[in-house]
């Protein structure tokens, strides 16, 4: 029974194995790499700066979206879109929310 868990481990090891060839593989090489490489990280950028303003803009009005709290200090307003520049390139159209009645949130 022991030998028939080991082969099993070693078969699903071997396949492991065998996809990251594949995945290697499929990957581009060179400048493509690169510019494939720098459009994740502004990716991961964006969605970085947008949570992080977010979480900083829910602590400025003290509550969540669509949260009823008699601790709130303000309600929202929309947003207004920003760009940002960062060493990954520019990160364009992030949502910067605006609040109604105590004047603007500074990022």
């Amino acid at each position: 029974m022991q030998n028939i868990a080991k082969k099993s481990i070693e078969s699903q090891e071997e396949t492991k194995f065998n996809n990251t060839e594949s995945f290697v593989e499929q990957l581009p090489s060179g400048p493509e790499f690169f510019e494939m490489l720098d459009a994740q990280l502004r990716h991961l950028a964006r969605i970085t700066i947008i949570n992080t303003i977010q979480d900083e803009f829910e602590k400025f009005i003290a509550a969540a979206p669509y949260q009823r709290s008699d601790n709130r200090h303000d309600s929202r307003n929309g947003f207004r879109y920003r760009n940002f520049e960062t060493r990954f390139g520019e990160i364009k159209d992030i949502p910067v929310p605006r609040s109604r009645r105590c004047g603007k949130f500074e990022n």
